[in-house]
Parts: C-alpha cells; sequence; structure tokens
C-alpha cells in the first residue's frame, strides 16, 4: 500500500469496521503477483490487496499480541479523558442486557488479557469477514461498470456463510438510571442526560427527525443551547457526545446531550448544580413534545431543513467523503438510492413528527443521567 501512494488506514465501531484506502485510479487495479523489487506499475493493486485482507488474513500469534498491545495503547490514552469512564458507566447502566453495554473497545481488563486470545481472533474473522457481511464502495474517477470488470477476478472467490445475530440476553431497565461518578483529577465536572433511541433505518420518518436532533438541540441557535450557555450561563460546552452519529446503529442505541461544566460553581453549589443542568436539559427535551405549538414552527422547520440539505451536501466534498458517507448510510437497507431516500424524509417531516418523536422516546423510562466530578482521594490514600 505504501509503495503505491495510498493512504491506508481503518476505524472501528459498534456496528462497523471502516477501511478506507485512498489512491488513485490508475492504483485499484494491478498484475497479481507480486515481488519484492517490482515497480510501482508492477504492484498488485488495491483491489487485490484488500480482497487479500478480507479473504485469506494470515496473522501468527506474536503479530497478533504486538497489536494487541496498539490496543492497550489506545485505552490508556482514551482513558486519560473522562469521558471514557462516564460512556463505560452510561452504557452499563442502559444497556446490561446487551454488547452494546461496553464501549467498542472494551474494558480495560478484557483489552489487558486480548493477548491470550489468539485463537479467538482467529474465529472472529472467519465468522465476519465474509461477503454477505460487507460492503465495497468505490468512489472518485471511476465507471461502474470498469469497477465491476476489476472487482469481480479478486472477490468471485470469497465464501459466504451465515453471520449470526446479536443476540439480547434481557430486557432494558424500565425506570430512569442516575449515577455519580468520580475522577481523581481537577477537572471541569460533567453532565451526560443519555435517551435510548430506536434503531436507525434511513428514509423512515424516526430516522429523518434523528438527523435533525442536533440542529433542535445543541447547536448554537436551539434554545437549549441558548438558555445554557448565554441566558443562564451554567454550562461553558454543550452538545452531542460521540458525534451526530453516535445513535446511527443497527439496534436501539443513545442520544446523550453532554454539559461541561464550570468548577467554581460546582465548589460554591455542589450536587444542586448538577441537578439545575440535568433538569434544564430534561426540560430542553421536554420541549421538542411541542415543538408544534411553537410560534412560527413550521418556517422553523424549513429552515432546518434547508440548512441540513446544504449541509449534507456540503459533506459530499471528496471521493473519500462520498464513499465514506455512502457506505455509512447504505449498510442499514442497501440500498443505492440510500441518500434520495434520506433527504426526502427529511423533506416531509412536519412539526407533528417532532412531537411524536420526543413523546415515544424523550420518557423516564429511557434515560439515564450521569454525572462526573473531581473527588480527592484521602491523605493515607495518595
Amino acid at each position: 500500500m505504501s509503495r503505491l501512494g495510498t493512504h491506508n488506514n481503518a476505524w472501528t465501531w459498534f456496528d462497523v469496521t471502516f477501511y478506507h484506502p485512498l489512491t488513485f485510479t490508475s492504483n485499484l487495479a494491478g498484475k497479481p503477483d507480486s515481488g519484492k523489487h517490482l515497480r510501482a506499475e508492477e504492484l498488485p493493486g488495491v483491489l487485490q490487496l484488500e480482497s487479500s485482507r478480507f479473504k485469506a488474513l494470515d496473522f501468527t500469534e506474536k503479530i497478533f499480541k504486538t497489536e494487541t498491545g496498539a490496543v492497550l495503547g489506545e485505552y490508556r490514552r482514551n482513558a486519560s479523558f473522562p469521558q471514557l469512564k462516564m460512556s463505560e458507566h452510561l452504557y452499563a447502566l442502559l444497556f446490561p442486557h446487551h454488547p452494546y453495554g461496553h464501549e467498542t473497545i472494551g474494558y480495560y481488563q478484557d483489552v489487558l488479557d486480548m493477548p491470550n486470545h489468539y485463537d479467538a481472533a482467529v474465529k472472529f474473522y472467519d465468522t465476519y469477514y465474509r461477503p454477505n457481511n460487507c460492503v465495497l464502495v468505490v468512489a472518485g474517477d471511476v465507471k461502474a461498470d470498469d469497477i465491476f470488470a476489476k472487482v469481480e477476478p479478486v472477490y468471485a472467490d470469497w465464501k459466504a456463510q451465515p453471520v449470526p445475530p446479536i443476540q439480547a440476553t434481557g430486557e432494558p431497565p424500565k425506570k430512569e438510571q442516575r449515577e455519580r461518578v468520580g475522577w481523581d483529577a481537577d477537572v471541569a465536572p460533567l453532565v451526560w442526560v443519555a435517551y435510548r433511541m430506536p434503531a436507525f433505518k434511513p428514509g423512515t420518518t424516526e430516522g429523518a427527525v434523528a438527523q435533525l436532533l442536533n440542529e433542535l438541540l445543541v447547536s448554537p441557535a436551539a434554545p437549549l443551547y441558548k438558555k445554557l450557555r448565554y441566558d443562564k450561563q451554567t454550562a461553558s460546552q454543550l452538545g452531542f457526545e460521540e458525534g451526530t452519529q453516535g445513535f446511527e446503529s443497527f439496534d436501539p442505541r443513545l442520544l446523550i446531550v453532554g454539559a461541561q461544566l464550570f468548577k467554581e460553581k460546582h465548589a460554591e453549589r455542589g450536587p444542586a448544580y448538577f441537578d439545575e443542568v440535568a433538569g434544564d436539559i430534561i426540560a430542553g427535551l421536554d420541549e421538542l413534545k411541542r415543538f408544534s405549538k411553537q410560534k412560527d414552527a413550521k418556517k422553523l422547520l424549513e429552515t432546518l431543513k434547508s440548512k441540513y440539505r446544504y449541509d449534507f451536501l456540503a459533506g459530499l466534498s471528496s471521493p473519500a467523503d462520498i464513499a465514506q458517507n455512502f457506505a455509512w448510510y447504505y449498510r442499514f437497507t442497501r440500498d443505492p438510492e440510500v441518500f434520495e431516500k434520506l433527504l426526502q424524509s427529511v423533506e416531509k417531516l412536519t412539526p407533528k413528527d417532532i412531537d411524536n418523536f420526543a413523546r415515544t422516546y424523550f420518557v423516564p423510562e429511557n434515560r439515564a443521567v450521569l454525572t462526573l466530578a473531581y473527588e480527592a482521594k484521602p491523605a493515607a490514600q495518595k
């Protein structure tokens, strides 16, 4: 990949591992055989290299242990931020019955023990790296017929097999969950208010409402944002945790509204400060249950639809952006017109759709409230 001049990287989330090599069109296909001293024009193409990764990856236990060390380093880096500890507690509270109950990277003890599970890694690869569980997207200066002709020879012998479904082991909690999380460094306090969201399906009314929640709740023009940041000045930051796509997943996941507070105000007011901010966030989400009753609700919604449409199109500014966005949404329904369906569903929204979504999902039994603040250790433990 490096000798081809290819930028090659990947990331993993709850439902997907995304490989995204970026290269020249001329590098897509190459000669099937390779050697140590071949010139660039004689190297295998990216399509051959990627098909080998997915069809016939061969890694030794020694290599596996080296790579698990990199994962441990990533965990330790992330663990230096309080958000990882918050999310570990939050997922365990709201998903005790489901694999979403832990972070993608796992818990510290799991990551620490990972080098001892080479056989499990080989089995995971053999189970999930299958053509029926994969989407291949090529975007850029290409033509469909030409790409299909190049892909077919290198992927055609990849064997499909059933992929086991995710199994929930019980029911989610039926009442609000609250927890206080301690942190051993003097950081700004945090308040998270989270709600379980429906499984995401692009083109549906619920999926369309989900696309607008960022603008409705935590954009600088949103009433909740203005209330906490400017009017009451109780939060120094307000936004969705994990990005706006955090709740776009195959199974129900979470919408997390996170607020960073002021250390001085927390020192003065203590738990009452947490209660006030959490209460204001809950009230802000509850306001969406009456969205259609607001003055000029229809006009506001039309403005948000227009902004969404232009922001969406602006996000397709490069082949890499197009490929990633298309793959993200296409994987849910395998519909090649997913962008059109997504935009059409947003365009059809009415103020009542906002009301109905909020009344269905922004309810106490779907909610968890977490707070985090510095907790000094007793002198004997320092």
